[in-house]
């Protein structure tokens, strides 16, 4: 084998046996190293590059293919070329949003722009749709007038707790309390009357 990497500055790998030639031997290793990676990633591109003006030239001529089987009526499909990921390793470096699980962190800033934004907009739509708050305030947001019908469908059940015993008498409390129910009893069956 090879002990000095073909530099003549290097020691043979029996003589390196004093702390200063140690020394001296790793810096010119480290260069040769650092030699070597740079002529890889030299050699490296240049291959990409030219495998890139292939995969365009490929591409053109899949083009014209689809042309010419457009043109003849005639389903034609062919693959999309494109590099390896190992062949990108700039693309280790790059995160895309589905590798990530977690959920994205939104400043408060911005969580608040949305909402003005977001606000603004109601405002800007309610005072644009006129029929829409005319039919929520005047009719109870329905045109059909399910809201009365479904006042119709309620059934006023007396409350037991005014149920008296034999013997006992209302207090003021259920007094009053029985009254609201009347009422509210006599205001259900009218507005069953007047829609009937």
């Amino acid at each position: 084998g090879q002990d000095t990497l073909e530099d003549p500055l290097m020691y043979p790998r029996a003589e390196v046996t004093t702390r200063e030639r140690k020394t001296a031997q790793v810096v010119m290793l480290e260069e040769a190293i650092r030699s070597v990676k740079t002529k890889f990633n030299v050699t490296f591109d240049s291959f990409v590059s030219k495998k890139q003006q292939s995969l365009g030239r490929i591409d053109e001529k899949a083009l014209r293919l689809k042309e010419i089987a457009a043109e003849m009526r005639v389903p034609e499909d062919h693959p999309v070329l494109s590099l390896a990921e190992s062949e990108q390793p700039e693309n280790v470096l790059q995160v895309q949003d589905t590798e990530v699980s977690a959920a994205k962190w939104i400043s408060p800033e911005v969580i608040a722009e949305a909402a003005a934004e977001a606000k603004r907009l109601a405002e800007q739509a309610k005072g644009d749709d006129k029929v829409d708050r005319a039919l929520g305030q005047m009719m109870g947001g329905s045109l059909a007038g399910e809201t009365v019908q479904g006042k119709l469908d309620q059934e006023l059940i007396f409350p037991v707790h005014l149920v008296l015993k034999e013997g006992d008498e209302h207090s003021d409390e259920q007094l009053k309390e029985l009254k609201e129910w009347e009422g509210e009893k006599k205001k259900l069956d009218l507005e069953g009357k007047t829609v009937l």
